[in-house]
């Protein structure tokens, strides 16, 4: 018996299978693959051509005015300066200064003002204070007055006491001999 045409003849599948199946898969990811490389070519060619190409630095050239140009000739040195003395500045007192006396490089002598503070709320102050001072003495003399005063009735009233025990006295020694009787 012949079993040969029973046979599956798998050769056409084999060739289909070698071809890629389904050709429109393939243009799909090829599709795909160039809408990516079209999105990210931009960001992709600055982040190698950061790394690749040399950092450049640029600044804008002007011709300078003709008394610029004046004023910068001359003799020039490089060098520095200390100072012999070091003076600093402090006030005992916080405030505005209203009047500069001095400037850097002044030389000043014991006794030269150097500045001068707003000094009209100090002054202000000042007189508040004063007032302050002399409501406190007009209250201390008010009372003084009164104590004087309360002084000169004080031998009066001593003396309405006095009246008033002996008074208590007689009426006990009274009710006493009342009761006695």
């Amino acid at each position: 018996m012949d079993l040969s045409p029973l046979k599956i003849d798998r050769t056409k599948a084999r060739k289909r299978a070698r071809r890629g199946g389904f050709p429109w898969i393939r243009a799909f990811l090829l599709a795909c693959l160039m809408g990516a490389v079209f999105v990210f070519w931009d960001p992709i060619m600055r982040k190698v051509d950061s790394i690749r190409l040399p950092k450049v630095a640029t600044t804008q050239a002007y011709l300078p005015d003709a008394r610029a140009a004046a004023a910068s000739t001359g003799t020039a040195a490089n060098g520095y300066v200390i100072a012999k003395t070091r003076a600093a500045l402090s006030a005992d007192t916080p405030g505005r200064i209203v009047e500069l006396n001095v400037q850097e490089g002044s030389v000043m002598k014991a006794g030269d003002v150097v500045a001068r503070l707003y000094s009209e709320e100090l002054e202000a102050a000042l007189v508040a204070a004063e007032a302050r001072v002399a409501a406190g003495l007009a209250a201390v003399g008010s009372a003084e007055a009164r104590v004087t005063s309360v002084e000169a009735v004080l031998p009066d009233l001593e003396a309405q006491v006095g009246v008033a025990e002996s008074r208590v006295t007689s009426a006990r020694a009274a009710i006493g001999a009342a009761d006695l009787g």
